[in-house]
């Protein structure tokens, strides 16, 4: 693509989310600034095609049916499960396999990754331009932008940060300097001048000097560890691996403990294990000169607009502000490799560290706070600068024939902290066949029941600004018409299965979507079976892990209650090593994790067969007893772990206990009720009556308080824990209640947590239990 279509001349005006719905349910977003006036022409192209303007049904359809417009019933045709080829019907889902190319998304990556596209950068904003008039070419409705202004860090480029060992007798005499300015290049394109130095996002700035602890991975246990040791952080840096938790709660713990600063490295032992892989280039483990960039962000969203979008002339508290509440480190963090931590970490003196803490840097790991040599301290000095940028997200749609109101979700985010090989450009190379493969339906006159959506979002990386953002902004109208948020962040990291993430009333769709598609390793037939190979017991289904946060799924379900999945291809027991760093790029991609990319191709089959599965069934094809199944697992679990500690204060589960057995009940007959009905060829009435449930049960689950102290995150089945916001937490208010009371004894709290989530868990029985007119 040589240049966008767009001009870059922007105007304000409202946007209509969804032009074919009649005027009365039209969908209108908050004002914000677009980068092209398309909509128009959309929307006059839309009604010389015959789209649905005016009114909410087809007139075809009412005169067919004797105008019973109150309960007309929609033919398969309609719904887009058959799509023409070679002259005959074919079902849609059949048909995408044969349309995706492998080859399409390898091509599609390599344009990619070419150079760096970190959020905010002109080579971002020029791929949400080339994206956005690539799927205008396709024959997509709509193809809008939507510009946030949000605030970002970056490294100083004339004042770099700083990591040295000083001599404590001569604060001149520099005993050794970590690299915190560049990576060593390895292959070529490594060296482009647009690579930012490495730096952790958020993070405190300033100077800082002192002794130096090691934490081990910097997790609430290990600095309980070194508490009950007498360990005192006060006068100290502290050095911590990267792994375990999310970095932005190592940065929080380690202020919390008294930390004056932190280092964070990869260690060796997690990044390029003995008798692993080889380091990078001559394999996928990361080189001893690799390091890991990321953010420190705990706050979901634009720091400076808490549940506000971040739109022209709203409110911005001020960023000091946001660190006296304690949701940004104040204290400097800096990331580093694993050859210089060795420097570090040699030479800390005191206890010889547990044994699962030792690492595999070829030395004894010792807790510290001393140096060997007591005339030797550590420096850090961190210059990040601060600035408020525009982000921009490209949203596409394909608006439904039948439905065009409901909303099925896709969404990747294309920003990366360097070349993004891996994360998430091999999500966007398969977002953008996806494009492709709808452009090609499209061309036969196939159209979907209801609306699918595509999102490219900005500055995921920067803790999910771009979905987070556009969620706020757009919230009614998700909150009342989205039925699925489908996410792929890294499409490919490994070749050995897939790895699933999801709510419960997905589990079904995944499960067929995986059935369906053809394994990349010819051992197995389908990805269904390689996946139940390494990730099953025989004779049961494969495992679904719950949803932590991390990733653009976080907005859409723990604070909307937005049924949502997130999957990539994966490496039995590993984690892609050059996360984050220079090296995770086209070259490592194609030379070690998906060589002729049937992987990815395998991915974007199963992300667009689970989007048509929702789009084109007429009753939605949610199964709510897996939901049921995951209740009564999941409270059995907490009673086991806590029903002692709760009955010596008196708390008992029995209100829990009945609503889980009401929840069960009431899935269990309405599972009965809707198997019944896809036996029948039903009234839109019914159907609509049957699918609101469905759409509702997850919205059920939404607290509109939220969490204590963590009101973004509304979902009291899910959230991220509190602790580390990559794991998931199931019955987080319960947990975090749970949790705090073993420090302040506030037990009454924890009462009231179980209060809420019994409570809400009838919510959801009283929704399925709601009468529904007979069919």
């Amino acid at each position: 693509m040589e240049k966008a279509y767009f001009s870059e001349d922007e105007v304000d005006k409202r946007n209509k989310l969804a032009r074919p719905l009649c005027d009365e349910i039209s969908i209108k977003s908050s004002t914000h600034r677009r980068d092209y006036p398309l909509s128009l022409t959309l929307l006059l192209l839309g009604v010389a095609g015959g789209l649905l303007i005016g009114k909410c049904v087809f007139e075809d359809q009412t005169v067919e049916n004797g105008g019973k417009a109150n309960n007309i019933i929609s033919s398969t045709a309609n719904w887009g499960r058959y799509v023409i080829e070679g002259g005959s019907e074919k079902p849609v889902l059949e048909a995408i396999a044969d349309v995706m190319k492998a080859e399409n998304i390898m091509n599609n990556l390599k344009e990619l990754t070419l150079v760096p596209h970190i959020a905010g950068s002109d080579r971002n904003n020029k791929l949400a331009d080339e994206l956005a008039t690539q799927w205008h070419s396709y024959g997509f409705d709509s193809v809008d932008i939507y510009n946030y202004t949000v605030l970002l860090t970056h490294p100083n480029r004339s004042s770099l940060n700083v990591l040295n060992i000083r001599s404590s007798d001569d604060f001149d005499d520099i005993v050794f300097e970590a690299n915190t300015t560049v990576e060593e290049p390895l292959v070529d394109g490594e060296d482009n001048p647009d690579v930012v130095a490495p730096f952790n996002a958020y993070s405190g700035v300033g100077a800082t000097n002192g002794s130096l602890i090691y934490v081990n991975y910097g997790r609430y246990e290990d600095f309980e560890l070194l508490v009950s040791k007498q360990v005192v952080f006060h006068n100290s840096i502290c050095i911590v691996r990267y792994g375990a938790i999310y970095r932005g709660d190592k940065a929080l713990l380690a202020q919390r403990y008294g930390c004056r600063g932190l280092i964070i490295y990869s260690d060796p032992a997690d990044y390029a294990p003995k008798g692993g892989q080889p380091p990078f280039p001559d394999g996928w483990s990361l080189p001893d000169t690799g390091i890991q960039r990321g953010s420190l962000n705990s706050v979901e969203g634009d720091v400076l607009t808490p549940d506000l979008p971040a739109i022209d002339g709203v409110h911005r508290r001020l960023y000091q502000d946001v660190l006296d509440a304690g949701l940004l480190p104040t204290i400097p963090v800096q990331p580093i490799s694993y050859r210089d931590a060795e420097q570090f970490l040699s030479r800390i003196g005191g206890e010889e560290a547990p044994e699962d803490w030792q690492g595999q840097i070829n030395i004894t790991y010792n807790i510290g706070p001393e140096f060997s040599d007591g005339s030797e301290i550590v420096y850090l000095e961190v210059n990040n600068e601060f600035v408020n940028k525009t982000i921009r997200n490209v949203i596409g749609q394909i608006h439904g024939s039948v439905e065009p109101d409901k909303l099925v979700l896709l969404g990747n985010h294309r920003d990366a902290w360097v070349f993004g090989g891996a994360d998430p450009s091999s999500g966007t190379a398969v977002l953008a066949e996806i494009a492709n493969v709808l452009g090609q339906l499209r061309k036969t006159g196939w159209r979907p029941g209801r609306t699918l959506v595509l999102c490219s979002w900005d500055a995921e990386e920067y803790s999910l600004l771009g979905s987070t953002e556009w969620t706020q902004d757009l919230s009614k109208v998700l909150y009342d018409r989205a039925l699925s948020y489908l996410n792929i962040d890294i499409a490919v990291y490994g070749h050995d299965h897939i790895g699933m993430q999801s709510t419960p009333l997905l589990h079904d769709v995944i499960y067929k979507a995986t059935k369906m598609t053809k394994c990349p390793n010819p051992q197995y037939p389908t990805v269904y079976d390689e996946w139940q190979h390494y990730n099953g017991v025989p004779g049961t289904r494969p495992y679904i892990g719950t949803l932590g946060s991390g990733s653009d799924y976080t907005p859409f379900l723990q604070n909307l209650g937005i049924a949502s999945t997130n999957f990539a291809y994966t490496s039995d027991g590993t984690f892609y090593a050059v996360y984050h760093s220079v090296h995770d790029t086209f070259y490592w991609m194609e030379n070690f994790a998906d060589m002729n990319f049937e992987h990815h191709k395998a991915v974007g089959v199963i992300w667009l067969n689970i989007a048509l599965q929702i789009a084109t069934t007429p009753l939605l094809p949610f199964n709510v007893t897996d939901y049921a199944v995951f209740m009564e697992t999941s409270v059995d679990e907490f009673a086991q772990l806590n029903e002692k500690t709760l009955l010596e204060q008196n708390i008992t589960l029995h209100l829990l206990n009945t609503s889980v057995e009401m929840f069960t009940e009431a899935c269990a007959g309405f599972q009965l009720e809707l198997d019944h009905a896809r036996d029948k060829e039903l009234g839109d009435n019914d159907r609509r009556m049957l699918n609101n449930k469905l759409q509702s049960l997850e919205r059920a689950f939404i607290f509109p308080d939220g969490l204590p102290n963590r009101p973004f995150f509304k979902h009291l089945i899910f959230a991220p824990s509190a602790i580390n916001q990559y794991a998931g937490s199931v019955f987080p208010g319960v947990v975090d209640a749970m949790f705090e009371a073993t420090s302040f004894a506030d037990w009454q709290e924890v009462d009231r947590q179980l209060s809420l989530l019994a409570v809400h868990i009838r919510y959801a029985a009283n929704i399925l239990n709601q009468y529904t007119k007979p069919i």
